[in-house]
């Protein structure tokens, strides 16, 4: 008993919204996440792109491309969020590009895929974030905000 106790003192402040897009972020991050380990591998596997960088340059790039075009979009998604009354088609739209772009790794056989597949990513996760933020704004009161976005950073990142 003392068990469920703690675990309702955790979730306090957490409702069911942002429990599912915490745990949706949480997916997707960690899908993401293996993407880093295993590019260096993968990129090695391709034949050459046409640009004469080393491997680890190839590499940093097709990392970096994500959190460029993220850094990007992201603040006019945020104002375009602000602004509409609805956050979750955002949020599934974001969600499902960076399902989309993970799962296009499979078929992907060149580097040029590869940058493509990052930007659409990058675009995805551009539109969660601001949505997501928005939409746990909205749905908690102003004593349990502090906890619900803890909750949805600390299964985010």
């Amino acid at each position: 008993m003392k068990k469920i106790r703690g675990m309702k003192r955790l979730f306090r402040g957490v409702n069911e919204t942002v429990l599912a897009i915490s745990f949706a972020r949480f997916t997707d991050a960690l899908g993401n996440s293996l993407i880093y380990v295993l590019l260096p591998i993968y990129i090695a596997s391709m034949p050459s792109p046409r640009i004469s960088w080393s491997e680890p340059v190839l590499v940093s790039v097709v990392i970096a491309l994500y959190g460029l075009v993220n850094t990007i979009l992201q603040p006019f998604i945020g104002v375009l969020t602000d602004r509409l009354p609805y956050r979750k088609p955002i949020i599934t739209v974001g969600l499902f590009l960076m399902a989309a772009g993970t799962l296009a790794f499979v078929f992907s056989n060149q580097y040029s895929n590869l940058l493509l597949i990052r930007a659409l990513q990058g675009v995805g996760v551009a539109l969660t974030v601001p949505a997501s933020l928005t939409l746990i704004n909205a749905s908690t009161e102003k004593e349990t905000r502090g906890r619900a976005m803890g909750f949805y950073s600390t299964l985010r990142l």
